[in-house]
């Protein structure tokens, strides 16, 4: 990316981690979209995904599994006013969600480079949105709903416990992640069960994906 720029890595760069390398192709995105029941935008075409034609719409695997996630959460998102999402990437979550509901105050939280990909991308695609970007947990925000897709298995204790902190301060938490995992960077080994959920906080929802393979997403309301 240094090297070339934003163009490309969508098909790149990021078929490294999220976005399924060995299946990147238009047989694989009509696979998945079978999952989908309403199909009702092109995607972006920044970073330069792969595509294909699904009812007279381009879209990619990522606006595929951001359409899933959004139809998971079954939420009436006339009634959501802000959305805050912990490690959003590129931003391919957001840009379905503002999409379809430009009344939404969005909030993403992340690092660098990832957190400027999402600048770059949310700024040009949506001029007019209230969008924020932050590099730290904010326990004053409030946000309607939490999202948080595949990013707390990157977090040590301390950080997940300043993040469910946050959580806390909300009305929805929806995640997904993997079944298992061992953080790399500091060892430690996450199950399904790991995360500092609150006995209280009512469980919508607990799912193996069928789209990502060994991953999991759940939805909470917060009381």
């Amino acid at each position: 990316m240094l090297k070339n720029g934003t163009q490309g890595f969508r098909n790149t760069v990021a078929t490294r981690y999220f976005t399924d390398r060995r299946n990147d192709n238009e047989a694989y995105i009509k696979r998945i979209a079978r999952h989908v029941t309403n199909i009702d935008m092109d995607d972006s075409m920044f970073g330069n995904p792969v595509t294909t034609e699904i009812n007279g719409h381009i879209v990619s695997q990522d606006l595929i599994n951001s359409m899933f996630e959004i139809e998971a959460m079954d939420i009436d998102f006339s009634r959501i006013k802000s959305v805050c999402e912990v490690g959003a990437g590129y931003g391919r979550t957001a840009y379905v969600l503002l999409k379809r509901f430009p009344h939404l105050k969005y909030t993403i939280i992340d690092i660098s480079p990832a957190l400027d990909l999402a600048r770059e991308h949310l700024t040009k695609e949506f001029p007019n949105a209230d969008i924020t970007f932050l590099r730290v947990p904010d326990k004053s925000l409030g946000a309607d709903l939490y999202i948080a897709i595949s990013v707390l298995t990157e977090l040590s204790e301390k950080e997940l416990a300043d993040y469910f902190e946050m959580f806390a301060t909300g009305k929805y938490l929806y995640f997904k992640d993997w079944k298992s995992k061992v953080n790399p960077d500091n060892g430690t080994t996450f199950s399904e069960d790991s995360f500092p959920i609150p006995s209280k906080w009512k469980r919508m929802f607990k799912r193996d994906d069928p789209i990502t393979y060994n991953f999991y997403d759940a939805m909470y309301k917060i009381t």
